[in-house]
């Protein structure tokens, strides 16, 4: 049986680690290597002096795969100018012209560095105060004296390995942690120059890192919407992973430069700052996917991640290898971040150019899908339209790729907001669930169905769950507060709604739910102040118009309610008006005829906000009228 390969090896001032896929300086400072090149080393490195043809390198690390052998060339620069070779960069890696290419270094393995270090008897004799005699001849020394310099031998040899483990621990360090990490946030990239900045660059290599790294279930990995408020210039890291509640975080600085892209990057443990991992790295900016790989790799190494061939398979998922769609993509997400109307519909139009450039680009389907299903309940887009496009990009997503879990909870929120159809909606939702555990967008849309269709408890934990995952979203924060509801836990709803706005005091649902709240205790003033602040900041929502017109109606102000519902009918055939916005101040000003018209005809548009009938308290005044239960069977709803 032949021996397995050595993993350490050395050569010159470098050092290798093939278990660690590591190659290191003569400080012990890593040198980044995409996957790729660190293949073409390791290869070059056990067959040191050997002339390898191009078309044998080729076959070995592409195996049963044909490749262009510009592949192979641009392995072995990148090899040399990490290794900072001399002018005609071929002191390690030696061309012979026609013929391939020879590793000239010589190279050592672990061992071989430990024995050259072991300290020679006399030296070990020296060091225990032992003067050794003159020996005598072979024949006549004592037999405890040849047993005595067996044990020394011995001694020796332990005492040379024991002092290369510790060399080779103190140069690589140990990459693992006394209490697992199991949370990390990856904060944007920050600019090596503050007058050359890339934003949508910057926040997008967190953001493919943070999808890269979501992949593994044992790793709780923090949204973009929560990390992407730490995009200033002086972020403290540390700061925000207590922020943050997490474990580790990971930043670092990055430059384009026309075709060229320079990144650094650090992990660091939150508890102490120390430094689990960091490189630079120089590539091509065709090479970005790879680069990318490296550092997800690299990261799960330095946390101990024992990934599965799935999680392996999903965080080398790239979704494209086009660069310019790629750019594209990270353009939409930039401004669909944003959340107003107008930045979502520019980042849809970015993804439709992604998609055009690579039509195979699950990812970018995902997102439009998304995007497409938040427009009626963000800015009054007609359900109509939106969501059936939502749910022909999620489908094509899926055909791509079965396992996307972006494109899957898409489906959940379009069977829940658009279909009704609740077991549809579960199922969906659950399996994006048990395809990315740590997606908060999952747990929060499971939890709205949960919370509408009568199942409270159950709702509050998926909440709970959300807030966790998400904590700095106000988003989830606001929508989640309403899960409290049901359950008449009204001080802690309002608590997270507060966390909200601490968040972001401008963000008008939770204005909007604090309102409801304050409603539900009859202090009219706080509600009207708080509706108007929601339409303030809610890009001329009609929802936030119909819930102040009902504030004012209950609260006895009818000229100023019917105002703000003459101003709703008027635009009523010049553009889409949600009809459950005009059935809501009418219910405020008791006209239970037309609030039942206009309900019916919100039936009829397919709105999302039909699904809270069961458990919005303004309604209260029409659940025994026979036409309004018509309506909370047609939408297969059950009595509370």
């Amino acid at each position: 049986m032949s021996s397995p390969a050595p993993h350490r090896y050395a050569f010159g001032e470098f050092r290798v680690d093939a278990i660690a896929r590591q190659l290191t300086r003569p400080d012990g400072t890593p040198i980044a290597l995409t996957p790729r090149a660190f293949d073409t080393l390791l290869y070059l490195v056990r067959h040191a002096g050997v002339l390898l043809g191009k078309d044998e390198l080729m076959a070995a690390l592409w195996p049963g795969r044909i490749v262009e052998e510009n592949n192979l060339s641009q392995s072995i620069s990148t090899l040399r100018k990490a290794l900072g070779t001399n002018g005609d960069g071929e002191r390690y890696i030696v061309t012979e012209p026609g013929r391939g290419y020879r590793f000239a270094a010589d190279v050592r393995t672990a061992l071989e560095e430990a024995v050259t270090q072991i300290p020679s008897a006399g030296a070990v004799a020296a060091l225990d105060g032992v003067v050794d005699p003159a020996p005598a001849s072979p024949d006549r020394r004592p037999a405890t004296t040849r047993h005595m310099r067996w044990i020394t031998l011995a001694v020796a040899l332990l005492i040379g390995l024991l002092a290369a483990s510790a060399w080779w621990t103190v140069r690589h360090g140990s990459q693992a942690t006394a209490v697992p990490i199991t949370t990390i946030a990856i904060l944007p990239f920050r600019p090596l120059s503050a007058d050359d900045r890339d934003e949508v660059l910057e926040l997008g290599m967190a953001d493919t890192l943070i999808a890269k790294l979501g992949s593994s279930r044992r790793l709780v990995v923090r949204s973009l919407g929560s990390v992407r408020k730490f995009d200033g210039l002086d972020q403290d890291p540390l700061a925000a992973g207590r922020a943050l509640n997490v474990g580790a975080v990971l930043e670092g600085h990055v430059q384009r430069r026309a075709d060229h892209v320079h990144l650094t990057a650090r992990l660091l443990r939150v508890t102490d700052g120390a430094a689990l991992w960091g490189a630079t790295f120089d590539e091509d900016f065709t090479d970005v996917f790879a680069l990318q790989d490296a550092i997800a790799e690299k990261v799960a190494t330095a946390l101990s991640l024992a990934l599965d061939d799935g999680e392996q398979r999903a965080m080398r998922a790239g979704y494209t290898r086009n660069t310019d769609a790629y750019m594209l993509y990270l353009q939409g997400r930039y401004r669909v971040g944003k959340t107003t109307q107008e930045q979502i519909r520019a980042g849809m139009a970015f993804f439709r150019k992604a998609i055009d450039l690579d039509p195979t680009f699950a990812l970018a389907y995902a997102e439009l899908a998304d995007a497409y299903q938040v427009l009626p309940m963000s800015s009054d887009a007609d359900p109509k339209d939106a969501f059936p496009l939502a749910r022909a990009a999620a489908q094509k997503a899926l055909q791509i790729d079965d396992d996307l879990a972006e494109a899957h909870t898409v489906l959940g929120w379009t069977a829940f907001s658009y279909d009704w159809d609740w077991a549809a909606a579960e199922k969906e939702f659950r399996r994006a669930i048990q395809l990315n555990p740590g997606g908060a967008e999952a747990h929060l849309g499971y939890g709205q169905l949960l919370s509408n269709t009568g199942r409270d408890a159950e709702a509050a934990e998926q909440g709970r769950l959300a807030r966790e995952l998400d904590p700095l979203s106000p988003f989830v924060n606001a929508v989640s507060a309403g899960f409290f509801g049901g359950a008449h836990r009204d001080q802690e709803a309002r608590a997270v709604l507060n966390k909200a706005l601490e968040i972001d005091p401008d963000f008008w649902i939770a204005h909007g739910m604090l309102g409801g709240a304050a409603l539900g205790e009859k202090n009219y003033p706080v509600a009207i102040a708080e509706f108007t602040r929601s339409l303030e900041h809610s890009d001329g929502s009609m929802q936030a118009v119909s819930m102040l017109g009902y504030a004012k109606a209950l609260a006895g102000d009818r000229d100023g309610a019917q105002a703000l519902l003459d101003s709703l009918l008027q635009q009523v055939g010049q553009r889409h008006v949600p009809a459950i916005a005009i059935a809501t101040i009418y219910v405020g000003l008791g006209d239970r005829e037309q609030a039942i018209a206009w309900l019916d005809r919100a039936y009829d548009q397919r709105d999302p906000r039909m699904t809270y009938l069961n458990v919005m308290g303004r309604w209260n005044p029409l659940r025994t009228d026979p036409r309004f239960m018509a309506i909370m069977q047609r939408m297969n709803f059950t009595k509370r």
